[in-house]
């Protein structure tokens, strides 16, 4: 009995840990908000225990943040904040990107091209970020992969998601996508090419760029 009611639990900590990511990288909590554990409990129908539990790995993934005597809100990030994160991601994504070409696999490549024209077809559909969004980190973890980095890789992991609600903002601009997708296509190119150092460098780009827009437009939000 003790093992079932283990896992009952375990299952309801990862379903309210699934969703209360979903909602804040989806933007419907955003930076700042108070998140409420009684109010988080009624709305997905679980007990209060399991909810924190899963509040309490978001902390640890910088989603949220618990404040003394206050309980725990969505992560609100600074511009010095956003350009640290970029800053550490262009360096450590320019590495998985160098490694994981110089031992890629033609099959790798396939996969690769595979994921970009599937963004391709995400952005001519028109339908919003969602598949975009969902596609965009397939493309950058497969990318990944075949660098055999483990900790690299969930660094790189958790980085990326401490920004993951900010894309959403910067996906909005007049052709923002398109030009994202332009470097994703580079980088399949070189990536099959088998040029590590090519890559290396437009993976940097890709994050600076990224740091560099979300800061700008931040700060004219803020003017």
């Amino acid at each position: 009995m003790t093992e079932i009611l283990g896992d009952l639990l375990v299952s309801a900590q990862e379903a309210a840990h699934a969703r209360l990511r979903e909602l804040i990288f989806s933007g419907a909590l955003q930076g700042g908000q108070a998140l409420r554990q009684e109010e988080i409990a009624r709305q997905l129908g679980l007990s209060r225990l399991p909810v924190r539990e899963a509040l309490n790995r978001l902390a640890t993934e910088g989603l949220v943040e618990l404040k003394p005597r206050r309980g725990f809100y969505v992560v609100s990030l600074k511009p010095d904040e956003i350009e640290d994160i970029f800053e550490m991601r262009a360096m450590l994504e320019a590495r998985a990107g160098q490694l994981a070409t110089e031992r890629m696999t033609a099959l790798d490549a396939d996969a690769l091209d595979r994921l970009v024209e599937s963004l391709d077809a995400a952005i001519d559909s028109n339908e919003g970020f969602d598949d975009y969004g969902r596609l965009n980190e397939q493309f950058h973890e497969r990318l990944y992969q075949s660098c055999n980095r483990k900790y690299l890789r969930r660094q790189i992991g958790m980085l990326r998601d401490a920004v993951a609600p900010l894309i959403r903002i910067l996906a909005s601009e007049t052709g923002e996508l398109r030009r994202a997708q332009e470097e994703h296509r580079q980088m399949a190119r070189f990536f099959r090419l088998g040029d590590a150092p090519g890559v290396s460098e437009l993976c940097r780009k890709h994050c600076a760029y990224t740091g560099t827009a979300l800061i700008e437009k931040f700060s004219k939000n803020r003017s």
